[in-house]
């Protein structure tokens, strides 16, 4: 889902981002729709994937914004 920060370009970033903002809203919608009949597990497991998919995606934009920086200060 999330690209070799390192490697990737700024499209394929933004792909990722798209990605992960529709996986997680997409986990919201199920919540807010099958909150009445889903258990208290099921429900902290989904919650649990959305907020790693975030972190997974925020954590590779971090590592690609510092690459971009090194390579403007190499220039």
């Amino acid at each position: 889902m999330v690209p070799n920060p390192q490697s990737a370009s700024i499209d394929e970033m933004l792909d990722a981002q798209t990605a992960t903002r529709q996986y997680v809203e997409g986990i919201e919608t199920y919540l807010e729709c099958r909150s009445l009949v889903i258990s208290t597990e099921v429900h902290n497991l989904l919650v649990n994937r959305a907020e790693r998919a975030a972190q997974g995606y925020n954590q590779a934009l971090q590592v690609y914004l510092e690459g971009d920086k090194l390579l403007a200060s190499e220039q």
